[in-house]
């Protein structure tokens, strides 16, 4: 199965712990899930980089996690199942200022396709049945919205996305549904059937130290980061840290508003 990370922050910021210092980074993650790598950063337009192949070991990986800075993130490893290893199969997928990343498969995905506009149908470029899924979920959104060029409201896109999830697997044509979207200044991820954890990463009250349970090297980073006024909300496939992550329930929707306001909808 593949592997998600998503994360939104109040100002510029790196994602070197996160991607290659953390216990169970995403460069450690892709070892289990070696196909490709994608990542996209939103610093008033969105950036991505993606190599279908694994990420540890991969010089370009290590200068993207070094180098790559922004206020919204959507990060993949991938464990092929659908489509073969190419740039265009792997995750995340763009379009416009919308961002996409999935952790499962999609059986049947044409007959999801089949109810997608020609034009967002037209905009894929692989071949996967995790793009399909993004076309769906940005077919509802642009019914909902009267089109995508107007920016949706975060309980509208939420509805969207429990709209097309709902569908997929009434009709059973999801083994796994856990993504990841985003238009930058908003992030969105839904859960079902496979592990999703959530993280609000700031400085504790004036007074209290870090959890005793953190250890003390990501303690340390943690310090670090709150001297710089950092404050992160992050979703992940896996807790990436020993930091009090949260499970997401299963069919749950979760918001990351632009103020990072923490909009929860559990079904």
């Amino acid at each position: 199965m593949c592997r998600l990370f998503g994360l939104r922050a109040n100002q510029r910021v790196d994602l070197g712990f996160s991607l290659r210092e953390a216990s169970d980074s995403l460069e450690e993650q892709s070892r289990r899930n070696p196909d490709g790598w994608g990542l996209a950063a939103w610093d008033g337009t969105w950036t991505v980089e993606k190599r279908p192949r694994r990420a540890a070991g991969d010089p370009v990986f290590d200068r993207t996690a070094s180098s790559m800075v922004g206020t919204t993130f959507v990060g993949h490893v991938r464990l092929a199942t659908a489509g073969g290893l190419s740039t265009a199969n792997t995750h995340p997928f763009r379009i416009g200022r919308w961002v996409f990343a999935h952790n499962g498969s999609v059986n049947n995905p044409q007959r999801l396709l089949a109810g997608v506009p020609p034009g967002l149908r037209a905009a894929r470029h692989g071949e996967t049945d995790s793009e399909i899924l993004f076309v769906a979920v940005l077919a509802r959104v642009a019914a909902l919205a009267d089109g995508l060029d107007r920016e949706a409201s975060p309980a509208l896109v939420s509805k969207a996305i429990r709209d097309v999830a709902s569908d997929v697997l009434r009709s059973g044509l999801a083994s796994g549904l856990n993504f990841v979207l985003s238009d930058g200044n908003r992030l969105w991820a839904h859960r079902h059937g496979y592990t999703l954890h959530w993280l609000d990463r700031r400085k504790p009250a004036a007074g209290r130290p870090y959890l005793r349970s953190v250890s003390r090297e990501v303690t340390s980073i943690l310090e670090s980061k709150a001297l710089l006024g950092e404050r992160a909300l992050l979703v992940a496939s896996e807790a990436l840290t020993d930091e009090p992550w949260q499970a997401v329930p299963n069919d749950g929707v979760l918001c990351f508003d632009q103020d990072l306001a923490v909009l929860a909808s559990w079904a």
